[in-house]
């Protein structure tokens, strides 16, 4: 019978995954401490792992809980993650984790400052990307007025993730700054459908997967917000965004002014509605 630390550090799988993700400094003692000793040396170390300006501890535990998980996935689920599957998704969480945690979601009031937008109408239209070569992700989206004018954009570059967790990404962070701006009046837009239909579909708090659940619970304190699927193809300015944090590698950033790369698309959109 297997015991813990076989299975989190000592097993073949396990042995790949941390061989991958350790840090160089740390490697040559990994695997010979006691339990107890290992658990606490490394969650109290205060390194950078080789891939990621993640948090050591805070990457450590999440890869910790992905690899103890596993055998229960294949055993309940039949649906394991493979090696690749279980670092990208680890370096995703522990990045975006130590987002939340360092900066209390606080959305830079000096470049962002809130705004009392009680009874104004809004469309938020957000959008996720995954590079095809290097499979680094990244979100992004663009709130505007009911003429279709530029409010704000925003994106953030996410490192690697699956392109369903991007575009939730995409969708919560607006969802959050939206909220911070005291919008009464949200028309959320996103051409993932599959996401659509679950976060609608599934009942607050029901869902696995925790971003679904977060922007859950933010949809259900806003009753006057609804979430729809559009066409990728009105969705372009959203994408734009996203595929510009590709290139910048930047975290949650505002745009209150639309870049010059997006002008083009607004004027389309709002010569569109004009003419509808």
């Amino acid at each position: 019978m297997e015991d813990a630390i076989h299975i989190l550090r000592d097993c073949s799988f396990a042995k790949e995954i941390w061989h991958e993700i350790n840090p160089t400094t740390q490697l040559s003692n990994f695997f010979f401490a006691p339990m107890a000793d290992w658990l606490t040396s490394n969650l109290q170390l205060l390194s950078s792992n080789k891939q990621s300006d993640s948090s050591w501890p805070c990457l450590f535990g999440i890869i910790l809980w992905r690899i103890w998980k596993n055998p229960n996935l294949i055993i309940f689920q039949r649906n394991g993650l493979s090696l690749k599957d279980i670092i990208s998704a680890s370096y995703s969480w522990a990045k975006h984790f130590l987002f939340t945690y360092n900066e209390g979601m606080d959305l830079q009031p000096k470049q962002f400052p809130i705004r009392q937008n009680s009874g104004m109408y809004v469309v938020l239209n957000t959008d996720g990307v995954v590079h095809s070569v290097s499979d680094l992700s990244a979100a992004g989206g663009v709130v505007r007025n009911n003429k279709g004018e530029w409010i704000l954009g925003y994106n953030r570059f996410l490192g690697k993730c699956f392109a369903a967790t991007a575009e939730l990404w995409g969708l919560l962070d607006g969802l959050l700054i939206v909220q911070k701006q005291r919008y009464n009046e949200v028309i959320i837009r996103s051409d993932n459908l599959k996401n659509v239909i679950y976060t609608s579909e599934s009942k607050s708090g029901g869902s696995k997967n925790a971003l679904i659940k977060r922007i859950q619970q933010v949809l259900a304190s806003e009753k006057s917000w609804s979430l729809t699927y559009v066409p990728r193809e009105t969705n372009r300015v959203a994408d734009a965004l996203a595929k510009m944090a590709l290139l910048s590698g930047d975290s949650l950033r505002m745009f209150e002014v639309s870049p010059i790369r997006i002008k083009e698309f607004c004027r389309k959109i709002i010569l569109l509605i004009i003419s509808s």
